[in-house]
This record gives structure tokens, sequence and C-alpha cells, in this order.
């Protein structure tokens, strides 16, 4: 579970336009991402980072056991 939330959160990192147009195809939950939609990107990536921060925090529980 823990590898999930690190690929998914670089992946929502790293390519934001790819990973909003896949949910959009997917699951028509997120609009199309554009080549100028600095707006969706950026959502994109705050959540992805977020994900990423969830990942850390619990990497450092497991190593305070």
């Amino acid at each position: 579970m823990l590898g999930a939330w690190l690929a998914a959160g670089l992946f929502m990192t790293i390519a934001p336009r790819r990973f909003g147009n896949l949910v959009n195809e997917s699951f028509s939950l997120f609009p199309v991402v554009g080549a100028h939609d600095w707006g969706k990107k950026l959502f994109v990536r705050l959540v992805g980072l977020g994900l990423l921060a969830f990942a850390a925090r619990f990497i450092w529980g497991i190593g305070q056991i």
C-alpha cells in the first residue's frame, strides 16, 4: 500500500496532465487537462504532494517502532 501511495504521488507530481486525463478517461471524475490549464495541473500536483507527505508520515511512523 505504501508503494501505491508513493507511485501515485510521484505520478501526480511529475505528470499532472497525464494523470488528470487518465482519471478523466477512466472515471470521468476530473475535467480534461489541457496544455495551458495551470490551475488543474496545480491542483493535481498539490494532491500528489499530499499523498507523498502522507507516505512520508507513514514511513516515519514505521521507523519509530
